[in-house]
């Protein structure tokens, strides 16, 4: 089961696996490169079986084969700590992420310098952390520090600048500085718009805008903009589906605020359609069955609104079970 007992402590399993790196020779050899790329796709593969644990024993002999044979600052090992750190931060273990984000990061600015464009990914990845962990000051901070470095290296349109500006944005609206995120957004929307290949990320930028307006109570802006992020999103049904359906159950949640209950029942069924079947969406799904009960309610509709709620408690009991 997915969570905080999952995963092994990280001094514990360099305790565990040290033996198996002091093994190896301590040169590159075509063997150990060997060794370390079936580790590598092992890895991948235990993540892709949903073996979390698995996976994390997995990286920390990968941490230490590398440091064993390339050197414990190669930017190999910075590379292997950061997927790490991802693993962990997907389960919420947030401070052993917070340890090995800050180890990849060192050795990213002994390697090549703050000022870098794999060195700033890791800054970024360490703010995200910083923002889960609800210390936004810190936060906010790096992100200042990283969009002024990326600005430096790519200029003011880079893309990777327009995604700065957006972690910076929705910090805004964790803090509750909405005309702050508006101004934020907008500044990331022009940026993607000045780029012809960003086309999907225009779409997010839409999306977080009508999100953030419809949370004001600006409807009309917010019907607008939630259109225009849906027709965009409608292109990548098929590899992003749950973004397609986060739109639409924005877009439905708007109409219900409307009161064109007409027009909210055919997204919110919609979506619900495009993230069924998906664990990992599994907030999404209760955000969308929440919001469609409601609409259901407020038509006079609780009979509806009842046989819903149980299928939903259904689904998530079986999804309980099935992660035992």
């Amino acid at each position: 089961m997915a969570g905080k007992a999952v995963l092994l402590n990280i001094s514990t399993l360099f305790l565990t696996l040290m033996p198996l790196a002091q093994a190896a020779e301590n040169t590159p050899t075509n063997s150990n490169i060997s060794a370390i790329e079936r580790l590598k796709i092992s890895a991948v593969n235990y993540q892709q079986k949903n073996q979390p644990r698995k996976s994390c024993e997995i990286f920390s002999q990968l941490v230490l084969l590398q440091s064993k044979i390339l050197g414990e600052e190669h930017p190999d090992v910075a590379d292997t700590l950061s997927n790490w750190a991802m693993l962990y931060q997907k389960h919420e273990q947030n401070k052993a992420a917070r340890q090995l984000l800050t180890r990849a990061y060192n050795i990213k600015v002994k390697n090549f310098g703050t000022k870098n464009v794999t060195t700033l990914d890791t800054l970024s990845q360490l703010a995200d952390l910083f923002i889960k962990q609800e210390e936004y000051a810190e936060a906010q901070r790096i992100l200042s520090q990283v969009l002024s470095a990326r600005k430096e290296i790519s200029g003011d349109k880079h893309p990777s600048v327009a995604k700065t500006i957006l972690r910076i944005a929705y910090l805004d609206t964790l803090v509750s500085k909405p005309q702050e995120a508006e101004k934020h957004y907008k500044q990331a929307l022009s940026i993607y718009s000045f780029s012809a290949f960003n086309h999907e990320e225009t779409g997010a930028v839409l999306h977080e805008l009508g999100i953030l307006a419809f949370n004001q109570g600006e409807y009309d802006k917010a019907e607008s903009l939630l259109k225009r992020a849906v027709n965009i999103r409608e292109n990548f049904v098929r590899s992003a589906p749950e973004k397609l359906a986060s739109s639409l159950n924005g877009l439905a949640s708007v109409y219900t605020a409307q009161g064109k209950t007409s027009l909210a029942e055919p997204g919110f069924l919609r979506a619900q359609t495009l993230v069924q079947n998906k664990p990992a969406e599994n907030k999404l799904q209760a955000d969308i069955s929440s919001r469609y009960s409601t609409m259901l309610r407020l038509s006079g509709r609780n009979k509806d609104a009842e046989q819903l709620e149980k299928q939903r408690q259904i689904q998530v009991s079986h999804i309980f079970h099935e992660q035992l």
